[in-house]
């Protein structure tokens, strides 16, 4: 009876051991992957009042975030050399952006009325 329970408990144990190794490598390439990605952040802002815009819409090669609160936000960077970034709020003027995605970039956009 105690090879058999001493089995069982090598077996659970090998199989707990296999399954956290293997979730360990998983969560490496994540981090991997986290790390590599280039992020393009900034700020859009009213100019006549220098004032955050909560709530801007702001697009890069159809991927669309929201400013928060503050009016910051950030977009994952595009793996092309340079593309344009659209942003846009109601009752503000739409402005385009072209960025060079090589350079990190923390932009302040200013929307007018």
């Amino acid at each position: 009876m105690k090879k058999i329970v001493l089995s069982t408990a090598l077996v659970c144990m090998t199989l707990f051991t296999t399954a956290i190794a293997g979730n360990k490598s998983e969560n490496s390439n994540a981090e991997t992957k986290l790390a590599t990605k280039k992020m393009i952040t900034g700020k859009v802002i009213d100019p006549v009042t220098n004032e955050a815009i909560a709530g801007a819409t702001v697009s890069i090669n159809g991927k669309k975030v929201f400013t928060d609160f503050e009016g910051n936000f950030e977009v994952e960077n595009p793996k092309n050399k340079s593309c344009e970034m659209t942003v846009s709020m109601i009752s503000y003027s739409t402005k385009t952006v072209v960025l060079d995605v090589e350079k990190k970039q923390e932009l302040v956009i200013d929307l007018k009325r």
